[in-house]
């Protein structure tokens, strides 16, 4: 390939300043071609510690890059079936240097992680890259985890979205996620949690990280197998790739094409799932999701518990369902579906969130939303192309909850076996 594909790095800061200096050496380390390397910072300011703007700038330019800092925005962008990205011209000049350019995208308010990125987003597919990648502000890169996930885009065009093999942070040797999994009931949670790199059924390389990352040298030990190949496009041959349920936003490769025909990340979520969304949208459409173990992403993960977490994450199930399930799949599911939820009652009953839980159901019983997602659902229904029965291929039947309070002997020994059973049941009637 006579030149590399552009991609755009999209970086969204929330009091980042723990991590930004070794994502932003990570990426600097990166055999990229730097020439073909946007970074968009796009900083969401924190309730508590305000913007991490000045840290941010002046990490940036402590490495010798140029950073440019563009107008507060004050966000709020268009709603609709997903973010509009209509493009407007470039607003301030983006400096060129020896290392990748840098953008800094200022907020008023805190626009969620789908608002957020979208700002990034609109602002990649205004410098004119072909791929938009998503990285996680708590998380790293390895110097050929970009190069792998544009090696399977370019070699599959089937291929909507990758995401990287996210291993943990420290502990390098456990896995985040090979791929998140999705449940029929629409639950979402990450493949492979805390597995060891042994018990997984392929084997990532490992380039020597250690030797670009110094804050990460002294944990980072290479425990993976080392790769020494030069950059450059591999044959499709040599690619491993795994087709998952959907896919991380903490390390996503997207297409620019896609983003613009289909829309960006739905702003309405606000937080959670929206990753699943994106996903189902996209094979809703024809489009496989994958994970690709070569490309090997680091993220400082922890499950934090906090109830406004539980209402989001439960609030956005419901959503994900009304819009991309057709009728006669709700029906044959609502049976099922009603005995987890009396069972979810009873867990935030017992864990204080029962409050989150009823505000779920009240935000339901309102006829506004009723209106805005059964309008999205209208539009993706009409331009879906293919059915229920292929949708849901990859689809689980068990759950297994990050939150080890609610990954309890009742889901594990009662609630995954019924689920499992209703599903070998049912899912063989999904024809449509």
């Amino acid at each position: 390939m006579a030149q590399f594909p552009k991609v755009g790095i999209v970086y969204l800061s929330y009091h980042s300043e723990p991590y930004f200096e070794r994502a932003f050496k990570a990426i600097l380390a990166s055999n990229y071609s730097r020439d073909r390397l946007e970074l968009i910072i796009i900083d969401n300011p924190h309730s508590e510690f305000g913007s991490s703007v000045n840290f941010i700038k002046s990490t940036v330019e402590g490495y010798n890059t140029p950073a440019t800092v563009l107008p507060l925005n004050g966000g709020g962008g268009e709603r609709g079936h997903a973010a509009s990205l209509t493009l407007s011209p470039v607003r301030g000049e983006i400096q060129r240097g020896v290392l990748p350019r840098v953008t800094i995208l200022p907020q008023e308010k805190n626009l969620g992680f789908a608002g957020g990125n979208n700002v990034g987003i609109k602002k990649v597919l205004e410098l004119g890259c072909e791929y938009v990648y998503l990285h996680n502000q708590d998380g790293f890169v390895e110097p050929r985890t970009i190069q792998k996930l544009v090696e399977v885009m370019e070699s599959d065009k089937t291929v909507g979205a990758a995401q990287s093999l996210i291993m943990l942070y420290p502990e390098t040797d456990l896995v985040n996620t090979t791929g998140n999994a999705f449940h029929y009931l629409g639950f979402g949670y990450s493949g492979g949690l805390r597995q060891t790199v042994s018990q997984l059924s392929f084997r990532p390389k490992r380039s020597e990280v250690e030797k670009s990352l110094d804050p990460c040298a002294a944990t980072v030990k290479g425990s993976l197998d080392s790769a020494s190949a030069p950059l450059g496009m591999t044959k499709p041959k040599t690619l491993e790739i795994i087709e998952i349920g959907y896919a991380s936003g903490a390390s996503l490769m997207m297409r620019s094409d896609l983003l613009k025909k289909y829309g960006a990340l739905d702003e309405d979520l606000f937080l959670y799932h929206e990753d699943l969304e994106y996903s189902l949208r996209l094979k809703s459409v024809g489009y496989c999701i994958v994970a690709v173990p070569e490309s090997v992403f680091y993220h400082q993960y922890s499950f934090s518990r906090n109830k406004d977490k539980y209402y989001l994450m439960e609030r956005n199930r419901f959503a994900v369902i009304l819009m991309y399930y057709k009728l006669p799949t709700i029906i044959l599911l609502l049976p099922i579906a009603v005995v987890v939820e009396l069972g979810l009652i009873s867990v935030s009953l017992a864990q204080g969130w029962s409050r989150e839980k009823f505000r779920v159901y009240g935000y339901w019983l309102r006829p506004s939303s009723w209106s805005l997602w059964f309008a999205k659902r209208v539009h993706w229904q009409h331009t879906r192309t293919v059915s229920d029965k292929q949708l849901l291929q990859g689809a689980v039947s068990t759950i297994k909850f990050d939150d080890d309070a609610i990954n309890n002997p009742a889901l594990r020994y009662f609630a995954n076996p019924v689920m499992t059973a209703y599903w070998f049941l049912v899912k063989n009637l999904i024809v449509w």
